[in-house]
C-alpha cells in the first residue's frame, strides 16, 4: 500500500547528494551510519547495499568488512532514530557522517522539529520499505478492504505518515518536507542475502582470541632490503603496531618457533594467551606482550620447525577455544619448513583436517615473506582450517595485513575464506 525509500541524511551544511553506497568505503569520504539491522529494516538495507556496492572478490571482502568497522565503532550506531539524528547534529565539522534511514524517518524528524538534515537518494540506487496489507478471511475481512480503498484514492492519508503510494512515485506533500522529488527502488535482494549478510555482521561484532607464532630462525637475522634492520627485529615491531589495532578485549598471547627452543620441541610460549587489558602484577597484559616482542631475538643456528608449531600452536588455541570470539593462530615465517625429525606435510594437513571442528572452529593465518617461503605449504595449511596465507614483500607490510585480517571474520563459511 505505500513505501518509503533508504535515503542518506546529512547535517544541514554538508550536502548529502551526489553520495553512494560505493563512496561509504572507508578513505574514500564520509562514514555510513545506520541503525542496527536486526531491530531496523532501514538499517538491514543499507548493510544490503553496503555488501552489494563492495562488489566481489577479496578487496571487496576487505572493503565490506572496513565499512562494517566504521558502522560498530564508537558513535557508529545508535539506539534509536531520534539519536541517530542527534549524533548528525553532535559531530559537527570535519569529515561529517551520513545516516542511511527511511525517508520516512527523515519526515518524522522534521515535522517535529528536529535540527536540519540533507536527505538525497544514493546515487548508485537503493531499496524501498515497503508496507504491505495482508487481508484474511473473517468479519474483518470487509473493513480491511474498506481500508485499503481508502489509501488508494487519496495519497494525500500516506503523505500525512511521511509515505509514498506503493511503487514509490510522487509525493508532493512528503517530497516537499524531504526535498527528495521521486523515489523508485532497486531490485529486492536474492533469497538468503539477508540471512547471509546479517551473519556477516554477527560474526563482525566478535571478539578476537589471538596466538602469533613467530619464526626466529638463523635466516630472520638477514637484513631487509633498503634497511639497516634485520627481518627479525622488523616482524617483531611490526607485528607490535599490528597489536595496537586490538581492543583491550582482545585475547592475545605469543610463541616463538626455530628448533630447539624448548628442550626437543621447535617452539617456546613467551606470553600465555590472555586478555591484553588485563593486568597482570603492574603491568597490563598488553605491556606484556610488547615487552616480549621487543626482547625476541633470531637464534643463528635455528632452523625452522614451521609444521610442528602449527599443530601445537593450533591445538591450544583450540583447548581454550571462545564462542563469542574469533579464534586465530597467526603464523609468520621467512622460511619453509626444515624440521629433521618431525611431521611432514602431509601428517601436519591430516590432523589439522581430522581435529578441525566446524562448531568450534579455529582458523590457521599465515604471513610469509622473504625469497625462501613455501607459499603453497602455508596456503594448504589455511584452507584445511578456513584461514589465509599472505606472502608480503618484506616484513614491514604486515602492519597493513592486520588491519585487513578482520575480513576473515565475516566470512559465512570458514572453508571458503578468502586466501591471499
Amino acid at each position: 500500500m505505500a513505501t518509503s525509500p533508504v535515503v542518506f541524511a546529512r547535517s544541514k551544511g554538508h550536502t548529502a547528494s551526489g553520495l553512494s553506497w560505493r563512496s561509504m568505503a572507508p578513505g574514500q569520504g564520509p562514514s555510513l551510519r545506520f541503525l542496527g539491522p536486526e531491530q531496523n529494516s532501514a538499517g538491514m538495507i543499507a548493510l544490503l547495499m553496503a555488501r552489494q556496492a563492495a562488489g566481489t572478490g577479496q578487496k571487496a571482502l576487505a572493503a565490506f568488512t572496513g565499512i562494517l568497522q566504521s558502522a560498530q565503532s564508537e558513535g557508529g550506531m545508535a539506539a534509536d532514530q531520534a539519536s541517530a539524528f542527534d549524533g548528525l547534529v553532535r559531530f559537527g565539522g570535519g569529515s561529517t557522517p551520513v545516516l542511511a534511514v527511511s525517508e520516512q524517518a527523515v519526515w518524522r524528524h522534521a515535522v517535529a522539529g528536529g535540527a536540519p538534515v540533507e536527505a538525497a537518494l544514493p546515487a548508485d540506487g537503493t531499496m524501498n520499505l515497503d508496507f504491505p496489507l495482508i487481508v484474511a478471511a473473517g468479519g474483518k475481512a470487509e473493513v480491511a478492504r474498506q481500508f485499503m480503498k481508502a489509501l488508494g484514492s487519496g495519497a494525500g492519508e500516506l503523505a500525512k505518515a511521511g509515505l509514498r503510494p506503493a511503487g514509490g512515485g510522487t509525493a508532493p506533500a512528503v517530497s516537499a518536507v524531504t526535498g527528495i522529488a521521486t523515489a523508485t527502488g532497486g531490485t529486492p535482494p536474492k533469497p538468503g542475502a539477508v540471512i547471509e549478510t546479517l551473519e556477516m555482521w554477527r560474526r563482525m561484532r566478535l571478539g578476537t582470541r589471538m596466538l602469533t607464532v613467530v619464526d626466529v630462525s638463523g635466516s630472520m637475522l638477514e637484513k631487509v632490503p633498503g634497511t639497516r634492520r634485520t627481518r627479525m627485529a622488523v616482524t617483531a615491531g611490526e607485528v607490535e603496531k599490528g597489536m595496537s589495532l586490538l581492543p583491550d578485549s582482545a585475547d592475545a598471547g605469543l610463541w616463538a618457533f626455530s628448533t630447539g627452543m624448548d628442550g626437543p620441541r621447535p617452539y617456546k610460549e613467551l606470553v600465555p594467551l590472555g586478555r591484553l587489558g588485563g593486568i597482570e602484577g603492574t603491568l597490563t597484559h598488553r605491556a606484556v606482550m610488547q615487552q616480549a616482542l621487543g626482547k625476541m631475538r633470531a637464534k643463528p643456528d635455528g632452523d625452522t620447525g614451521l609444521y610442528d608449531s602449527v599443530i601445537a600452536a593450533y591445538r591450544r588455541v583450540k583447548a581454550g577455544y571462545r564462542a563469542d570470539m574469533i579464534n586465530v593462530a597467526l603464523v609468520l615465517t621467512d622460511g619453509r619448513n626444515d624440521f629433521t625429525g618431525g611431521l611432514s606435510e602431509q601428517a601436519l594437513l591430516a590432523q589439522l583436517k581430522a581435529e578441525y571442528d566446524a562448531e568450534r572452529p579455529v582458523q590457521v593465518v599465515g604471513i610469509a615473506f622473504g625469497p625462501d617461503v613455501d607459499l603453497g605449504a602455508l596456503q594448504r595449511i589455511a584452507k584445511a582450517t578456513g584461514g589465509a596465507a599472505y606472502q608480503i614483500r618484506d616484513p614491514g607490510q604486515i602492519h597493513a595485513l592486520f588491519q585487513q585480517s578482520a575480513a576473515l571474520k565475516i566470512c559465512d563459511n570458514p572453508r571458503q575464506c578468502p586466501t591471499g
